[in-house]
Protein backbone atom coordinates (compact mmCIF):
# COMPACT_ATOMS: atom_id res chain seq x y z
CA UNK A 1 0.00 0.00 0.00
CA UNK A 2 3.19 2.57 0.28
CA UNK A 3 4.02 3.90 -3.58
CA UNK A 4 7.45 4.28 -2.07
CA UNK A 5 8.38 0.57 -1.37
CA UNK A 6 11.66 -0.65 -4.09
CA UNK A 7 10.37 -2.11 -7.01
CA UNK A 8 13.48 -4.54 -6.86
CA UNK A 9 13.92 -7.35 -3.85
CA UNK A 10 17.28 -7.34 -2.40
CA UNK A 11 18.77 -6.99 0.85
CA UNK A 12 19.18 -2.71 0.41
CA UNK A 13 15.34 -2.91 -0.82
CA UNK A 14 13.89 -4.94 2.21
CA UNK A 15 15.43 -2.47 4.07
CA UNK A 16 13.72 0.41 2.46
CA UNK A 17 10.55 -1.82 2.95
CA UNK A 18 10.48 -2.02 6.50
CA UNK A 19 11.39 1.57 6.97
CA UNK A 20 8.77 2.79 4.51
CA UNK A 21 5.97 0.74 5.96
CA UNK A 22 7.09 1.53 9.74
CA UNK A 23 7.04 5.24 8.88
CA UNK A 24 3.72 5.44 7.18
CA UNK A 25 1.69 5.90 10.44
CA UNK A 26 4.31 8.48 11.71
CA UNK A 27 3.60 10.48 8.21
CA UNK A 28 -0.59 10.28 9.10
CA UNK A 29 0.21 10.93 12.38
CA UNK A 30 1.60 14.63 11.04
CA UNK A 31 5.47 13.64 12.23
CA UNK A 32 8.61 14.44 9.80
CA UNK A 33 12.09 12.88 10.09
CA UNK A 34 13.10 14.97 12.65
CA UNK A 35 11.05 13.16 15.09
CA UNK A 36 13.43 10.46 14.73
CA UNK A 37 16.02 12.47 16.94
CA UNK A 38 14.34 11.22 19.71
CA UNK A 39 16.22 7.89 19.21
CA UNK A 40 19.04 8.59 17.21
CA UNK A 41 20.89 11.88 16.10
CA UNK A 42 19.66 13.36 12.52
CA UNK A 43 23.29 13.85 11.51
CA UNK A 44 23.75 10.22 12.19
CA UNK A 45 20.61 8.79 10.10
CA UNK A 46 22.23 7.13 6.84
CA UNK A 47 21.33 8.77 3.59
CA UNK A 48 20.46 5.45 2.11
CA UNK A 49 16.83 5.42 3.76
CA UNK A 50 15.75 7.97 1.76
CA UNK A 51 14.44 7.41 -1.75
CA UNK A 52 16.21 9.49 -4.20
CA UNK A 53 13.96 12.29 -5.25
CA UNK A 54 12.45 11.89 -8.68
CA UNK A 55 9.78 13.53 -10.77
CA UNK A 56 7.15 10.95 -9.54
CA UNK A 57 7.97 11.39 -5.77
CA UNK A 58 9.05 14.78 -4.76
CA UNK A 59 7.55 14.70 -1.24
CA UNK A 60 11.10 13.29 0.22
CA UNK A 61 12.88 15.66 -1.34
CA UNK A 62 10.43 18.62 -0.10
CA UNK A 63 10.96 17.17 3.68
CA UNK A 64 15.05 16.54 2.81
CA UNK A 65 15.45 20.49 2.41
CA UNK A 66 12.50 21.58 4.91
CA UNK A 67 14.50 20.16 7.85
CA UNK A 68 17.88 20.78 6.28
CA UNK A 69 16.31 24.92 6.39
CA UNK A 70 15.34 23.96 9.93
CA UNK A 71 18.34 22.90 11.16
CA UNK A 72 20.35 25.94 9.29
CA UNK A 73 17.68 27.94 11.04
CA UNK A 74 17.66 26.67 14.62
CA UNK A 75 21.67 26.36 14.36
CA UNK A 76 21.70 30.26 13.56
CA UNK A 77 18.95 31.43 16.04
CA UNK A 78 17.00 33.13 13.17
CA UNK A 79 13.80 31.23 14.55
CA UNK A 80 12.89 30.47 18.40
CA UNK A 81 12.70 27.12 19.92
CA UNK A 82 12.20 25.33 22.84
CA UNK A 83 15.04 23.41 24.61
CA UNK A 84 13.32 20.14 24.67
CA UNK A 85 12.75 20.14 20.68
CA UNK A 86 15.81 17.81 19.77
CA UNK A 87 16.49 20.00 16.93
CA UNK A 88 17.99 22.28 19.16
CA UNK A 89 20.28 20.23 20.66
CA UNK A 90 23.85 21.71 20.63
CA UNK A 91 22.28 25.14 19.16
CA UNK A 92 21.66 28.09 21.65
CA UNK A 93 17.59 28.58 21.34
CA UNK A 94 16.32 32.24 21.08
CA UNK A 95 13.85 33.14 23.55
CA UNK A 96 10.68 33.65 22.40
CA UNK A 97 9.84 36.95 24.77
CA UNK A 98 12.89 38.37 23.44
CA UNK A 99 10.46 40.11 20.36
CA UNK A 100 7.95 40.84 23.13
CA UNK A 101 10.94 42.76 25.10
CA UNK A 102 12.43 44.36 22.29
CA UNK A 103 9.06 45.88 21.20
CA UNK A 104 8.67 47.36 24.73
CA UNK A 105 12.08 48.63 24.47
CA UNK A 106 10.76 50.15 21.07
CA UNK A 107 7.75 51.28 22.44
CA UNK A 108 9.26 53.08 25.58
CA UNK A 109 12.04 54.65 23.39
CA UNK A 110 8.69 56.15 21.38
CA UNK A 111 7.16 57.40 24.41
CA UNK A 112 10.80 58.78 25.85
CA UNK A 113 10.96 60.52 22.23
CA UNK A 114 7.67 61.67 22.39
CA UNK A 115 7.94 63.49 25.81
CA UNK A 116 10.80 65.43 25.04
CA UNK A 117 8.74 66.66 21.76
CA UNK A 118 6.49 67.48 24.55
CA UNK A 119 8.18 69.02 27.10
CA UNK A 120 7.27 72.77 26.03
CA UNK A 121 3.47 71.76 27.10
CA UNK A 122 2.74 71.46 30.81
CA UNK A 123 -0.40 68.56 30.91
CA UNK A 124 -3.02 69.32 33.56
CA UNK A 125 -5.62 67.15 35.16
CA UNK A 126 -7.22 68.69 38.31
CA UNK A 127 -7.57 71.79 39.93
CA UNK A 128 -4.86 71.54 42.65
CA UNK A 129 -2.98 70.99 39.73
CA UNK A 130 -3.88 73.79 37.61
CA UNK A 131 -3.60 76.11 40.64
CA UNK A 132 0.39 74.64 40.94
CA UNK A 133 1.05 74.96 37.37
CA UNK A 134 -0.53 78.30 36.86
CA UNK A 135 -1.03 80.36 39.59
CA UNK A 136 1.90 79.16 41.32
CA UNK A 137 4.03 80.05 38.88
CA UNK A 138 7.39 81.91 40.13
CA UNK A 139 8.94 85.14 38.59
CA UNK A 140 7.48 88.39 37.64
CA UNK A 141 8.56 88.08 33.74
CA UNK A 142 6.70 84.85 33.01
CA UNK A 143 3.36 84.98 31.09
CA UNK A 144 1.09 81.54 31.13
CA UNK A 145 -0.82 80.52 28.26
CA UNK A 146 -3.70 77.89 28.59
CA UNK A 147 -5.31 75.74 26.33
CA UNK A 148 -8.32 73.79 27.22
CA UNK A 149 -9.00 70.91 24.98
CA UNK A 150 -10.84 67.74 24.43
CA UNK A 151 -10.25 64.33 23.39
CA UNK A 152 -13.41 64.00 21.32
CA UNK A 153 -13.39 68.00 19.60
CA UNK A 154 -12.84 68.50 15.94
CA UNK A 155 -11.64 71.93 16.50
CA UNK A 156 -9.09 70.98 19.07
CA UNK A 157 -7.71 68.13 16.92
CA UNK A 158 -7.58 70.51 13.83
CA UNK A 159 -5.43 73.18 15.44
CA UNK A 160 -3.38 70.97 17.84
CA UNK A 161 -0.19 70.57 15.43
CA UNK A 162 0.08 74.39 14.37
CA UNK A 163 -0.49 74.92 18.18
CA UNK A 164 2.28 72.59 19.29
CA UNK A 165 5.00 73.86 16.63
CA UNK A 166 4.09 77.81 18.03
CA UNK A 167 4.38 77.04 21.26
CA UNK A 168 7.42 74.84 20.76
CA UNK A 169 9.08 77.94 18.93
CA UNK A 170 7.95 80.37 21.35
CA UNK A 171 9.54 78.47 24.20
CA UNK A 172 12.48 78.09 22.51
CA UNK A 173 12.83 81.65 20.91
CA UNK A 174 16.01 83.58 21.92
CA UNK A 175 14.76 87.28 20.24
CA UNK A 176 16.16 90.44 22.55
CA UNK A 177 13.20 91.74 21.85
CA UNK A 178 10.96 89.89 24.36
CA UNK A 179 10.82 90.56 27.79
CA UNK A 180 8.86 87.61 28.97
CA UNK A 181 9.14 84.58 28.58
CA UNK A 182 6.32 82.23 28.36
CA UNK A 183 5.13 78.54 30.08
CA UNK A 184 2.39 76.85 27.93
CA UNK A 185 -0.35 74.61 29.94
CA UNK A 186 -2.39 71.63 28.63
CA UNK A 187 -5.44 71.24 30.35
CA UNK A 188 -7.90 68.36 29.25
CA UNK A 189 -11.55 69.36 30.58
CA UNK A 190 -14.62 66.93 29.43
CA UNK A 191 -16.79 68.80 31.78
CA UNK A 192 -17.51 72.52 33.53
CA UNK A 193 -17.25 70.67 36.63
CA UNK A 194 -14.00 69.42 36.27
CA UNK A 195 -12.96 73.24 36.44
CA UNK A 196 -15.97 74.97 37.84
CA UNK A 197 -14.22 77.94 38.59
CA UNK A 198 -12.67 78.81 35.54
CA UNK A 199 -16.43 79.31 33.53
CA UNK A 200 -14.70 77.14 30.13
CA UNK A 201 -17.26 77.14 27.84
CA UNK A 202 -16.56 75.21 24.86
CA UNK A 203 -13.10 73.95 23.17
CA UNK A 204 -10.30 74.34 22.37
CA UNK A 205 -9.89 77.91 24.31
CA UNK A 206 -7.64 79.57 25.59
CA UNK A 207 -6.61 82.02 28.73
CA UNK A 208 -3.67 84.42 29.10
CA UNK A 209 -2.08 85.29 32.52
CA UNK A 210 0.30 88.62 32.47
CA UNK A 211 2.04 89.50 35.91
CA UNK A 212 0.87 91.63 37.89
CA UNK A 213 2.13 95.14 38.22
CA UNK A 214 3.80 94.27 42.01
CA UNK A 215 4.95 90.79 40.37
CA UNK A 216 3.28 88.95 42.93
CA UNK A 217 0.90 86.98 41.31
CA UNK A 218 -0.83 86.51 37.91
CA UNK A 219 -3.85 87.94 36.57
CA UNK A 220 -6.26 86.64 33.10
CA UNK A 221 -5.90 89.56 30.67
CA UNK A 222 -6.93 87.51 27.84
CA UNK A 223 -9.52 84.67 27.17
CA UNK A 224 -11.07 83.67 24.20
CA UNK A 225 -11.77 80.75 21.42
CA UNK A 226 -8.63 79.37 19.82
CA UNK A 227 -9.61 77.79 16.52
CA UNK A 228 -8.40 77.69 13.59
CA UNK A 229 -10.14 80.70 11.98
CA UNK A 230 -8.95 82.70 15.80
CA UNK A 231 -5.64 81.10 15.73
CA UNK A 232 -3.60 83.20 13.91
CA UNK A 233 -4.85 86.48 16.07
CA UNK A 234 -4.22 84.22 19.10
CA UNK A 235 -0.50 84.93 18.23
CA UNK A 236 -0.51 88.04 17.26
CA UNK A 237 -2.04 89.12 20.89
CA UNK A 238 0.43 86.87 22.85
CA UNK A 239 3.71 88.36 20.77
CA UNK A 240 2.42 91.93 21.79
CA UNK A 241 2.30 90.70 25.70
CA UNK A 242 5.86 89.23 25.19
CA UNK A 243 7.07 92.46 24.01
CA UNK A 244 5.59 94.28 26.82
CA UNK A 245 3.33 96.14 24.28
CA UNK A 246 0.53 98.44 26.38
CA UNK A 247 -1.47 99.03 23.12
CA UNK A 248 -2.76 95.93 21.36
CA UNK A 249 -3.03 96.31 17.30
CA UNK A 250 -6.81 94.70 17.79
CA UNK A 251 -8.66 93.91 20.68
CA UNK A 252 -8.37 90.37 20.94
CA UNK A 253 -12.38 88.96 21.71
CA UNK A 254 -15.40 91.40 22.09
CA UNK A 255 -17.58 88.17 23.19
CA UNK A 256 -15.81 85.43 23.80
CA UNK A 257 -18.99 83.12 24.12
CA UNK A 258 -20.42 83.82 20.71
CA UNK A 259 -17.59 82.23 18.57
CA UNK A 260 -18.37 78.95 19.51
CA UNK A 261 -19.87 75.60 17.28
CA UNK A 262 -22.16 73.59 19.07
CA UNK A 263 -20.49 71.01 18.53
CA UNK A 264 -17.84 71.88 20.88
CA UNK A 265 -20.03 73.28 23.81
CA UNK A 266 -19.18 71.92 26.87
CA UNK A 267 -22.70 70.88 28.47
Amino acid sequence: HNRHAPATIGGRGIILAIFTLSYAPLRIAGFFPESLCQLRSCSQIPLHLYIEPSESNPAYRNEVETTETNRRSLAEGSIPCPASDPLCAGTTPTPIVSKAASLDRRRGSSRAVDKQKKAHLHPVTSPAQYDSEVLGTAGKNTIVVVRFHAPYCKACKMIKFAYDRFAQKTVSSTNPANIYTVKFVDVEILDQNDFPDLDVPATPYGMIYHPTLDGLGLQVVERAPIARRQFSKFKKILNCYRKGMCEMPDEFFTNPHNMFEDENLIL
